[in-house]
């Protein structure tokens, strides 16, 4: 994916990313607004996620703007996990992909953590925006920008 212009248009390709996280049902692929997963070989599950929910962030690619390379950004995430975990949040690994596959973001969810913990770590690693998570809703929350949106989803499984 190029450099996106807008914030409006960042915001689309976050609202339709889909989030594959470790969660106790093993891994599961969040997709937004009930579309199908990437791929087959996935069969639809029930939502891992509780009423409060959590959410995904990440280190990768401050500002969207690429250019750190692999070791970088997973040195950043390292140090993320590390700041998460100081901060009393239970954290499972996860991945953010833009719907058409050409750019995926190694990431965590996190719950168990104030949202503002969250936001904050956000702002200091230079995140446009995280995800929430709950039990109905898919939550794009900016932090750099200043855009919320929501959705439902799905949960898939692979067969």
């Amino acid at each position: 994916m190029g450099p996106v212009d807008s914030a409006s248009a960042l915001f689309d390709v976050y609202s339709s990313s889909v989030i594959e996280v470790a969660s106790d049902l093993g891994r599961v692929v969040v997709v937004p607004n009930g579309a199908e997963p990437l791929g087959e070989g996935f069969v639809a599950v029930r939502s891992p996620f509780e009423e409060d929910g959590g959410y995904v962030i990440t280190a990768w690619n401050p500002q969207s703007k690429g250019g750190l390379s692999l070791h970088q950004n997973r040195a950043r995430n390292l140090e993320l996990r590390r700041r998460l975990v100081a901060a009393g949040a239970r954290v499972m690994d996860a991945v953010g992909r833009s719907r058409s596959g050409d750019v995926a973001e190694e990431s965590f969810y996190c719950t168990d953590v104030l949202p503002s913990a969250v936001l904050d770590l956000a702002e200091y690693y230079e995140q446009n925006a995280v995800f929430h998570i709950d039990a109905v809703r898919l939550v794009v929350v900016g932090v750099l920008i200043d855009e919320q949106r929501s959705s439902g989803y799905s949960v898939w499984a692979r067969e």
